[in-house]
């Protein structure tokens, strides 16, 4: 499991949308009540492999020619039909396939794929689906996305701006692109998608040493963030987290002390991939002493995204598992040990306690991952991140 960044948000990349449209508390109903307001979430799940993975082998069998994928993928482009998730998943897979850096794969796939999205979009739900595939695809040019970005409709720009956080490269040509959305919509969900957007191309930036986009990137979200309010100083703090943001390390640390929970919330998520034992031990006493069962339960999960200072880390953990009043924070707790403890004893040793003499929900979380784990480095687990399916189909 790799502690890198963009690892964490690709993994998290998988489906959370319903009924064709985006289900997610991060779309504000116009309804809503003034702050406190629920937060965004730090990462939008986008389609992923999981209905349609199958074997390694059946993977590399299912080899369809380009022409039947542009033809399948056209037909999806142009339906305005609902897609159940076992449908977006199949749509997902196969676009995914057409820019898939393999053998068998003919090299003008991806140009044509390019054209279709380009020409065909109905800026439903099917276009989301594509765009996030190939958005992620290795073969998929940086500077396609780029232009469907800079030239997206009113329609279409929420579709493709949620698409384009599956990226798997970037340029300070698309973090403009970005930008110009995020500053211009017309619309306050637009807008605020383009912001965690922007974080999440940082951390692909940082993965691939590319300074002047991370530089350029993370000062847009530090001024931004400098001057935000209420809401929107939420989503920035989420932005800021997807990086995540260096720059904004200071603001981050101010508002995890806010007496908004979802503020707090929001801060101690950014410091989620920060590797420092300063940063872990700030979540750590946020998550033992911090008065709000949200905000604990935000920081069980957002202790679990990289690997250092692991005898902290998992300490921390296996007390919030043990020893938490809340359910919810438990479970966080746990799920975050299960994570870590496909690739650290540690994190391994202190479920199997958990399983002998934690709460009777901790108990059986644990016993149900040890159905499908044998422990560090044999991971059987049924999920599958986007890094995953790119080893499988090469």
């Amino acid at each position: 499991m790799s502690s890198s960044p963009a690892k964490g948000w690709i993994t998290a990349a998988l489906v959370l949308i319903a009924g064709g449209t985006l289900a997610s508390v991060a779309l504000r109903s116009k309804s809503t009540p003034p702050p406190p307001a629920p937060p965004s979430p730090i990462m939008f799940r986008m389609p992923g492999p999981e209905a349609d993975a199958g074997s390694a082998g059946e993977l590399i069998q299912e080899q369809p020619p380009c022409d039947l994928v542009v033809q399948k993928v056209t037909d999806a482009l142009r339906s305005e039909a609902e897609l159940s998730r076992d449908d977006q998943n199949k749509l997902f897979t196969l676009a995914l396939r057409g820019v898939a850096d393999a053998p068998w794969r003919e090299t003008d796939c991806p140009a044509r794929l390019y054209e279709v999205l380009k020409k065909e979009m109905t800026c439903g739900l099917s276009t989301q689906v594509v765009a996030s595939a190939l958005f992620s695809g290795d073969r998929f040019a940086i500077d396609w996305q780029a232009e469907l970005l800079e030239q997206a409709t009113p329609k279409c720009e929420e579709r493709l701006v949620v698409a384009s956080q599956t990226s798997s490269k970037t340029t300070v040509r698309v973090a403009k692109a970005l930008l110009k959305l995020a500053k211009g919509s017309q619309e306050e969900d637009s807008r605020m998608l383009a912001w965690l957007a922007l974080g999440s191309h940082e951390g692909v930036a940082r993965k691939a040493s590319q300074k002047e986009a991370v530089n350029f990137i993370d000062k847009l979200i530090v001024d931004e963030l400098g001057r935000a309010k209420e809401q929107h100083r939420i989503d920035l703090l989420e932005a800021a987290g997807n990086g995540p943001c260096t720059g904004c390390r200071p603001l981050v640390l101010v508002a995890s002390n806010d007496a908004n929970p979802y503020v707090r919330r929001a801060a101690f998520g950014a410091l989620r991939y920060f590797e420092d034992e300063a940063a872990v031990a700030r979540m750590c006493v946020g998550l033992a002493k911090d008065k709000a069962p949200l905000v604990r339960e935000h920081l069980g999960w957002s202790l679990r995204w990289v690997e250092s200072h692991v005898e902290k880390r998992v300490d921390c953990l296996e007390k919030a598992a043990r020893d938490d009043e809340e359910s919810s924070v438990r479970m966080s707790s746990t799920g975050s040990l299960t994570y870590l403890s496909e690739d650290l004893q540690d994190a391994y040793d202190a479920i199997l306690e958990l399983r002998e003499d934690g709460p009777e929900d901790v108990q059986r979380a644990v016993i149900d991952h040890l159905r499908v784990s044998d422990g560090p480095n044999k991971p059987v687990a049924p999920g599958l991140g986007l890094d995953r399916v790119h080893e499988r189909l090469r």
